[in-house]
């Protein structure tokens, strides 16, 4: 009998050796499919492939399936996970950008562009009273982009020899330190990691832009989601808090 799992928006269930998720993009688990079917991975890490259906298909009426692997999350463990996606993002090394990207449209792609592209941010007046703070710390950041997974910290799991389990890929085309700036500010703000969170990068040249450039993301797509839902007004204290510790950090 298929077995709900924690996390996967829900939507994903164990069936034996596998998992089901129902996507709501299939253009873009097509092109991750692809990616990951055939991506040579290091031995330190595990990732999970995606499995095809009988008739060759990676998209099934909105479903798709991916190998089971007995992985839990383990609590603190936030510099392995910053590893693990470093492994993992060398890997992804010379995969170039999908051309879905350029129409892809939700609220965390708009979250992205407002971080990088010059988006006007939308959402309620607290929100936008927030994310004009950020906005006014922006600088150019010259780094180089490549595929990334930008959702690492609640997905990479440990299985029982300790090795990190990378899984629910969420590509973007950024600078491969900004996907560590979103570790350290979910962190931060979700996972009790505290102040140090924030210094974790310190030792990458520009940290704090990441960092902005990491939040802005987080609270421009929970801008959007307060506007078509209301505010959370837990969340936005939350991000308030890491706006007003972000500008000490700077200014």
């Amino acid at each position: 009998m298929p077995v709900l799992l924690a996390g996967g928006e829900g939507r994903s269930w164990r069936c034996g050796s596998a998992v089901l998720k129902r996507v709501d993009d299939a253009e873009q688990f097509l092109w991750s499919a692809s990616v990951l079917s055939q991506l040579t991975t290091s031995s330190s890490i595990i990732v999970p492939r995606p499995v095809a259906s009988s008739s060759g298909r990676w998209v099934v009426d909105g479903w798709t399936c991916t190998e089971y692997v007995d992985a839990h999350p383990h609590a603190g463990r936030w510099r392995d996970i910053l590893a693990a996606g470093r492994t993992f993002h060398a890997c992804l090394t010379g995969i170039a950008r999908p051309g879905w990207m350029d129409s892809a449209d939700d609220w965390w792609r708009h979250g992205d562009a407002v971080a990088w592209d010059g988006r006007a941010p939308v959402g309620p007046e607290p929100y936008l009273a927030l994310l004009g703070r950020l906005l006014a710390f922006v600088r150019p950041v010259d780094l180089p982009s490549q595929v990334v997974h930008g959702d690492l910290c609640g997905n990479v799991l440990f299985d029982h020899a300790g090795r990190p389990v990378v899984i629910d890929f969420s590509p973007y085309w950024r600078p491969v330190e900004w996907a560590s700036a979103i570790v350290a500010v979910d962190a931060f703000e979700w996972e009790g990691a505290g102040f140090e969170a924030l210094t974790w990068l310190d030792n990458i040249d520009p940290s704090r832009q990441l960092l902005v450039r990491a939040a802005l993301y987080r609270i421009a797509t929970s801008a959007e989601v307060a506007l078509a839902h209301g505010i959370d007004n837990r969340k936005l204290t939350i991000h308030a808090a890491t706006v007003d510790t972000l500008a000490q950090l700077i200014t």
